[in-house]
């Protein structure tokens, strides 16, 4: 609870002290690792974020949500495999993950399979909840870019 009052408080570094001595206590707390992480992306530490998602991962491997944000830390660390590793687990677990879909869009797009990519992203556009975190932009805006990349060929 310290470390979630810190985390509010927004002292990043009191949490991540108070998160080192309970995953230290608690290598199992699957809770701990995962705000861990995510101060580790707040930070931009993209390796040691990973390093948390996959360790909650091993501990909980059914939870698309962790494969999914493990996902998004690869993609900003600028790992396109890793991506598509973490997204497809996540999309596998969760079919209608409409974030794991755009994502794997903009990775398969990276690794040059631009139809591939196109295909992801209007299955994510058609899956797209009001709530999602991914704006009508967004979607709209990659496919547009993805479709203007087949036509240049």
């Amino acid at each position: 609870m310290t470390a979630l009052s810190a985390i509010a408080l927004t002292n990043q570094d009191k949490a991540l002290r108070q998160l080192n001595q309970c995953i230290e206590s608690r290598p199992d707390d699957v809770l701990a690792l995962y705000f861990r992480a995510l101060i580790w992306a707040s930070k931009q530490e993209w390796q040691a974020a990973i390093a948390d998602y996959e360790a909650a991962i091993r501990l909980r491997p059914q939870d698309p949500s962790l494969h999914f944000n493990c996902g998004v830390v690869a993609w900003q660390a600028g790992d396109p495999a890793a991506t598509v590793r973490h997204m497809l687990r996540a999309r596998d677990l969760d079919p209608t993950c409409e974030g794991a879909h755009y994502y794997l869009a903009l990775a398969r797009h990276a690794q040059g399979r631009t139809l591939e990519a196109l295909t992801l992203a209007r299955r994510a556009l058609e899956l797209r909840p009001t709530e999602c975190s991914i704006g009508a932009p967004e979607f709209v805006g990659l496919i547009d870019m993805l479709e203007s990349t087949l036509d240049r060929r």
